[in-house]
């Protein structure tokens, strides 16, 4: 029967950790929550019974700390610890300390986790057993260097510890290798606090299929199916798919027995993700194993019906497995877009801050798992994903159409977002199609991003600034027509506007029969309706069709007006952000770019300039890691470096100047 769990220490923030303490109340279970100073009063630590404010911001001094995260344990009475996902999910020092505190891990053994954990080890491993890898080669930076030569380019670098994309590179030819050693050892380091890396051949095209298995403590194995994991950006999934559209019935029963035999041959048990990339030809090969619940478990959960992070927690307590294989079954389709603070307009660069409106779908077959509820602060130092929206229907067909709805009915305000971009990819012939590899994103970047140009351009410019002279003429007073809200006034004060570098005069006239006139310039238009909400305004243009924009202030005179899904900047001299900013790889300052300013929030972990270096448009400047991404700065022009204004580990805030060129 096992034992009853009381109190689960949950190891992780954000959407995981919500994730977590719903199931675990849900069972009875109370919850612990552990959070830096930043996340005192975010969400999920008002999902918990206590929390434990573990000082600092740094992740070695807080989510990264066995020694800390063990005695929040101990301190609060539990008799259990779920690692989430990332951090010390997947790290066996935590299950030892666990273990010798007296406190059961939800997870693995710790043996599993040191052969799993490590690439290296794993593929030997896999080699032993008789499943397919990929060759590669591994070792100190110097001697992987060393081998150089025998590399057959292109290359994809790995952090041997890691998993989830973080620090991968593809590298196409020997002058790229060293830097991108260097570089994916540095993201290790940050992220799973082991900076060992490993080289293996990059197949071209391939597709990224993963098998869910869960094992219990007695040796018994079921798997939950296969998931689609293909369109991926920086190497890291943002759409996955259960099931896989490409999988016959031939190729999942071989991957689901590859799957089976590597849990039972290293003795696993509790939820597990064995990772496959599958060639053209369609032969699988192995990749990683993730001994951990995977950020994309929603989409099994909803085809299967079966609550993962619960069979965690059983089996964690020492129950066997109740289902069986034959009473598993795949309902349906389901699809996951997960939802990041960034910029795919500029290269997906983090874009921290704060959030002035966040409004998530509802209906029949949505399912959103969020870190946040309510508008919040974003970090730098903290993963950029904010939500998780997930999608069930009858068919991928028609999952596929509720995605796009679903992403057209979620705003957020305040940061960038990759919304726009998931909603033309979801919404792509390609993708509808099922003709999709891992490098989609890739190969389609310049058609994606068009289509979010295209889009936006549709909008006519005058919309966001009538949308905005609306809200700040006092015409927001709930219950009253729209005489009675201008009041005495037939004009207005006159304001002026600013878009694409052309200014107009902008008048409110008030007319018979309840309507208002605007006037910009040597235009006017006559609204019929209008009907505001909270951060909602819906008004109707004379010969025209209705008009939906959601808005927030983000001051006492400035608002995002978003509208047809796309955010406006109205800034408090009535001016609108232009549509097209400069060059996702530096910011300057105009066209001279006498200066180079950060573009973001975060650290600078690599100086590549000096002063008085000649550089060429497009060299290396400065890395800046931000939200656990490096994010290289390149020069936006020939010059002659006058000084550099920061250090290798100094935390640098928006536009802050880093190089100055000789004039």
């Amino acid at each position: 029967m096992g034992q009853r769990i009381k109190k689960i220490l949950i190891a992780n923030r954000g959407e995981i950790a919500v994730r977590i303490a719903k199931t675990a109340k849900a069972m009875g279970i109370s919850v612990v929550a552990v959070c830096s100073e930043a996340d005192r009063s975010a969400w999920y630590t008002r999902m918990a019974s206590e929390k434990v404010v573990l000082p600092g911001n740094d992740l070695s001094e807080t989510f990264l700390n066995v020694e800390k995260i063990v005695e929040a344990a101990l301190q609060t009475g539990c008799d259990a610890l779920h690692p989430g996902y990332g951090f010390l999910a997947e790290n066996p020092a935590l299950v030892k300390a666990c273990e010798a505190a007296g406190i059961i891990f939800i997870g693995p053994p710790a043996g599993v986790m040191e052969l799993m954990g490590n690439k290296i080890v794993a593929r030997n491993f896999m080699k032993e057993i008789g499943v397919p890898v990929i060759e590669g080669i591994h070792g100190t930076l110097s001697e992987i260097t060393a081998k150089a030569g025998t590399l057959s380019y292109p290359v994809l670098i790995k952090a041997a510890a890691g998993g989830g994309g973080k620090g991968m590179r593809r590298v196409n030819n020997q002058s790229e290798l060293k830097e991108a050693l260097l570089a994916t050892a540095r993201e290790a380091k940050s992220y799973f606090n082991d900076d060992s890396v490993y080289v293996e051949k990059y197949l071209e095209a391939p597709r990224h299929i993963e098998i869910q298995i869960l094992g219990d403590k007695k040796g018994n194995f079921i798997h939950l199916f296969e998931r689609e994991c293909s369109i991926q950006r920086r190497h890291q999934k943002i759409i996955e798919e259960a099931p896989s559209p490409a999988v016959s019935d031939e190729l999942r029963a071989s991957m689901t027995a590859l799957a089976l035999r590597i849990g039972k041959a290293s003795g696993y048990y509790n939820a597990g993700t064995i990772e496959f990339m599958v060639d053209a030809a369609g032969y699988a090969f192995f990749l990683e194993m993730n001994t951990r619940v995977q950020v994309e478990h929603a989409v099994t959960e909803w085809i299967t019906g079966i609550d993962m992070v619960e069979q965690q927690i059983l089996i964690a307590a020492g129950q066997e497995l109740s289902l069986k294989q034959d009473d598993i079954r795949i309902n349906g389709h389901a699809i996951e877009c997960r939802i990041y603070a960034e910029d795919p307009e500029k290269d997906f660069m983090p874009s921290p801050g704060k959030m002035s409106l966040y409004r998530e779908p509802e209906g029949a077959g949505i399912r959103v798992d969020s870190s946040y509820h309510s508008p919040a602060e974003i970090f730098s130092f903290y993963d950029p994903m904010i939500s998780k929206l997930v999608v069930h229907a009858q068919d991928r067909e028609r999952a596929i159409e509720r995605m796009i709805l679903a992403l057209h009915d979620f705003h957020i305000h305040g940061v960038a977002t990759n919304i726009a971009y998931l909603a033309q990819v979801v919404g792509s012939e390609m993708f509808r199609k099922n003709q999709i590899n891992t490098g989609f994103c890739q190969d389609y970047a310049t058609e994606l991003l068009d289509g979010i140009t295209k889009t936006r351009d549709l909008v006519p410019d005058y919309l966001p600034l009538i949308t905005y002279v609306l809200l700040q003429s006092g015409l927001n007073d709930r219950g009253k027509t729209v005489w009675q809200q201008i009041g005495y006034w037939r004009i207005l004060p006159q304001t002026e506007w600013r878009f694409s570098e052309i200014s107009k005069p902008v008048i409110l006239i008030k007319e018979p029969n309840h309507h208002i006139r605007i006037k910009f310039g040597d235009e006017s238009c006559r609204i019929d309706r209008l009907n505001i909400n909270e951060q909602t305004i819906r008004f109707r243009l004379e010969n025209e069709k209705e008009v939906l924009a959601f808005y927030s202030f983000t001051g006492s005179r400035d608002a995002i007006i978003e509208i047809e899904r796309h955010p406006f900047k109205v800034s408090e001299a009535y001016r609108l952000q232009p549509r097209h900013e400069p060059s996702p790889k530096y910011q300057g300052d105009g066209q001279n770019h006498t200066m180079i300013l950060s573009p973001m929030h975060g650290r600078v972990i690599r100086i590549h300039s000096k002063p008085n270096q000649k550089i060429s448009e497009g060299d290396p400047l400065i890395i800046i890691e931000s939200m656990k991404m490096e994010n290289a700065i390149t020069s936006p022009r020939e010059g002659v470096i006058d000084s550099i204004l920061v250090t290798e580990g100094e935390q640098v805030e928006l536009n802050r100047i880093l190089i100055k060129f000789k004039e």
